[in-house]
């Protein structure tokens, strides 16, 4: 016996994330619009580099499928914690502000990405998600002459 006793739910990797990379540039090129030459550049070059790279994931889902586990082998869930972890970043990002939620996204992806559940490997993460998060806001804000959210928290608004 196995030990098996559910469905092993498995999906098209390739085809999944295509899909998902050429969804995101949609909204992107819908959603920015009445802005800045600055503020409305960044988002339609970055949603065609993604609808280029999704439809090349398409394609190579299309004509040669890879299907993998949504499960890994321990039974946790491999997807749900980043899905969730987007949509919060999502929520919080205009009322926290870019610094603070990017930050604690980054540190938190990498800590659940490198797999050592300890205190150091937590401050690692803290440090790499400071570093590359203070790089964007400074390449985001002084090269490209985005604005990014402060939150409005902070505001009281």
């Amino acid at each position: 016996m196995s030990g098996d006793t559910g469905r092993t739910w498995t999906v098209n990797s390739d085809l999944a994330g295509g899909g998902l990379l050429v969804v995101i540039a949609a909204v992107a090129l819908v959603y920015a619009r009445d802005a800045t030459f600055n503020v409305w550049i960044f988002p339609r070059i970055t949603a065609i580099v993604l609808a280029i790279l999704g439809t090349g994931l398409l394609i190579k889902g299309w004509l040669s499928p890879d299907r993998r586990k949504v499960f890994d082998d321990q039974g946790a869930n491999t997807v749900l914690p980043f899905a969730v972890g987007l949509i919060v970043y999502g929520v919080l990002f205009s009322r926290v502000g870019f610094v603070p939620t990017t930050i604690v996204t980054y540190a938190a992806a990498t800590w659940v990405l490198r797999r050592r559940f300890t205190l150091r490997s937590a401050a690692i993460s803290l440090v790499i998600g400071t570093v590359i998060t203070l790089v964007l806001y400074q390449v985001f804000t002084r090269v490209f002459y985005v604005p990014l959210p402060e939150g409005t928290w902070w505001q009281g608004g």
